[in-house]
């Protein structure tokens, strides 16, 4: 199975991304949570190690995948991420910082969900930001959170 997260809005992305952690890690008590991020070669060779090794008795893996555009050819992964949608036992999440190029429609075409996290429009960063002082127990006056709005203008990474 693949998800996923795309968009400018890291805030949303990495809260949605430990949502989706937490929720593996309470389904799968003996699941293992492999992160890879494709910094380098290195990375390549050690994403298609870990798919090779992947077997029918295994427990169920979550992989986490940051920085796949980073690579200058997905190419040198594609066998692996085919190998890993097939296997029933691995959740493949992937995560890009904008939405994929057409390199990946491959991967989209395939995935169970797709989400989205552009910077919110000013109505829609307001009641975020209103519900995020909530959450944590805090307290703004209307003029200073309307300053918040206009400042950061859609950012929550930076306004939070």
């Amino acid at each position: 199975m693949i998800s996923i997260l795309f968009g400018e809005d890291s805030y949303r992305k990495n809260k949605r991304i430990k949502e989706i952690i937490a929720d593996f890690t309470k389904k799968n008590k003996n699941g293992n949570i492999i992160s890879v991020s494709f910094e380098n070669e290195e990375n390549i060779l050690e994403f298609n190690k870990l798919i090779r090794s992947a077997s029918l008795f295994q427990n169920k893996r979550l992989i986490v995948l940051k920085n796949i555009e980073n690579l200058e050819s997905i190419k040198d992964i594609k066998d692996s991420l085919k190998a890993a949608i097939e296997n029933k036992n691995e959740l493949i999440l992937i995560e890009f910082n904008k939405k994929p190029a057409k390199e990946f429609d491959f991967l989209a075409k395939g995935a169970e969900t797709k989400e989205e996290f552009s910077y919110l429009n000013t109505k829609d960063f307001k009641l975020f930001i209103e519900k995020e002082i909530k959450l944590n127990s805090l307290k703004i006056n209307k003029s200073d959170l309307e300053e918040v709005v206009e400042i950061f203008d859609g950012r929550t990474h930076e306004a939070i």
